[in-house]
């Protein structure tokens, strides 16, 4: 069942995700967060984030929005879309999977403030 269901996602996905995979990427240890704490400063991710941006790095974030992890599918639609605002060229199949990713709004785990562990969807507020 599991061999099926990655089949699957790898042809939607344009990936070549193997069964270690989903164990591998789905205990992702962190939450989804730019920003963090009481003055909100950027996280240790939400930096490097910014940084792989400002590097053009459209390459890191269409490994992003192939995981398995929906937190890191969130880093990556955020990248793919600040890329984009900066008129970064981006492929027909990156902008599909961003609106896929959206529109699918996982659940995600993100902190917010100083309170960690939430778990909400991130599209559909």
């Amino acid at each position: 069942m599991g061999e099926d269901y990655l089949s699957k996602r790898n042809k939607i996905y344009r990936s070549k995700k193997k069964l270690n995979d989903i164990k591998e990427e789905l205990t992702y240890p962190y939450s989804f967060a730019m920003y963090c704490g009481d003055t909100a400063p950027l996280t240790t991710k939400g930096k490097e984030i910014l940084n792989q941006v400002d590097n053009e790095d459209v390459e890191a974030f269409r490994m992003m929005v192939r995981s398995i992890s929906p937190e890191v599918q969130a880093y990556g639609v955020l990248g793919m879309e600040l890329l984009e605002k900066r008129e970064v060229h981006l492929l027909p199949f990156d902008r599909w999977l961003v609106q896929h990713l959206k529109k699918r709004d996982a659940d995600v785990v993100i902190c917010s403030g100083c309170i960690d562990g939430i778990v909400t969807k991130l599209y559909s507020k």
